[in-house]
């Protein structure tokens, strides 16, 4: 579809009406050199950055074409708003001493990474009871954006707030959640399926709506139902990342809220199941290419495939694919997959992750 404008941005053409018009109360023609081509080639500039102005204008009336505040006030029409920034979350597993009498954990409590640039805080107070030697505790960032996100079990372990009777605390599952203002092109997407909210009948796309509305950093959710009355969210993270336990939690909180989810709906979430898979392409290229890292070029091909995709769910990996993009420059003569061994087939709850990307020149043709 072409780009919507109400005035033509074409200089040529403004230049010519311009130049016509003074011809006409100049009457005589005017010449490139003459002096009065500078004043209309500079008013033609000038004339054509008001077009271009009013044309974006025009066009942050439209969804498709606005930004920012603009996007802002168009989306709040269906009472959808942009996601602030949201902190990472974890769980937290406290241990304690043997012989205690019991333990009280305020909310607040700090746990810092051991890199010492994360802080987490105990969502909630808990109590240890007599007896027990460990208890998991949700816990959500000091910062908001991406930089809580991504630390493996066991990195955040430094209690900066110390207990009696506690000994050690550490996080038992990958901190995530963490992101950063929802991006125009991710509310653009929320808002078209809006709509889906106003459904009292437990549609896909609202449980998708209502889901993506939890945190920015959530890029694709599957809706099933595999048994009249159940639901199953399946949310996958940027980058390809399954979520927490403690933002599944969150999740299951906004999507089984009465307002959301019809009285015979069993609403459960869970992270997607990963199918990782390698891709490992031997090359036989044509003589006149055998200097010029042609390897190079098909991995970076690759490797945009793959990043292409790493923000979805089900999605297919075909041998046919892969081939096409290997054999994509005319430099290449032959390429064969080594890996994958057979198309993998992604259900749309899974997650297809690419753990490596090899690609070796093994013969030249020619």
């Amino acid at each position: 579809m072409p780009e919507y404008q109400i005035l033509h941005e074409n200089p040529n053409q403004i230049i010519d009406e311009i130049r016509e018009h003074l011809q006409e109360l100049y009457k005589r023609t005017l010449a490139p050199g003459d002096m009065e081509m500078l004043i209309i080639n500079s008013f033609a500039y000038r004339e054509l950055l008001l077009r271009i102005a009013i044309n974006d204008a025009v066009r942050q009336n439209f969804i498709r074409y606005s930004r920012g505040a603009a996007l802002d006030e168009l989306v709040a029409y269906l009472n959808v708003s942009r996601l602030p920034a949201s902190k990472a979350v974890c769980t937290l597993k406290f241990i304690a001493v043997t012989g205690h009498g019991g333990i009280l954990i305020p909310a607040g409590t700090r746990v810092q990474s051991i890199d010492g640039k994360a802080t987490f805080r105990t969502s909630k107070t808990v109590q240890l009871p007599k007896g027990e030697t460990s208890i998991l505790v949700d816990a959500i960032s000091a910062m908001e954006g991406v930089e809580g996100n991504n630390y493996d079990v066991g990195n955040i372990a430094v209690i900066l707030d110390p207990l009696p009777y506690i000994s050690s605390a550490t996080n038992v599952d990958i901190t995530t959640g963490g992101g950063n203002m929802e991006d125009d092109e991710a509310l653009r997407e929320r808002f078209i399926i809006s709509t889906a909210q106003f459904s009292v009948a437990g549609s896909k796309q609202s449980y998708q709506f209502y889901a993506l509305g939890v945190s920015s950093t959530i890029s694709d959710v599957s809706v099933s139902s595999p048994t009249p009355g159940t639901v199953v969210i399946t949310p996958l993270l940027k980058g390809g990342l399954p979520p927490s336990i403690a933002l599944i939690n969150s999740i299951a909180d906004v999507c089984s809220g009465e307002k959301v989810r019809p009285l015979t709906d069993n609403v459960i979430v869970e992270a997607p199941t990963i199918l990782e898979y390698e891709i490992n392409i031997t090359l036989s290229i044509h003589q006149h290419a055998a200097n010029t890292d042609l390897d190079i070029f098909v991995y970076n091909t690759l490797l945009q495939f793959v990043k292409a995709n790493e923000d979805k769910l089900g999605v297919d990996i075909l041998k046919n694919k892969i081939l096409s993009l290997a054999m994509s420059d005319s430099g290449v003569y032959n390429a064969q997959i080594i890996n994958p061994v057979v198309d993998i087939i992604t259900p749309h709850n899974c997650y297809a992750k690419c753990i490596g990307i090899s690609v070796t020149t093994t013969s030249i043709h020619g």
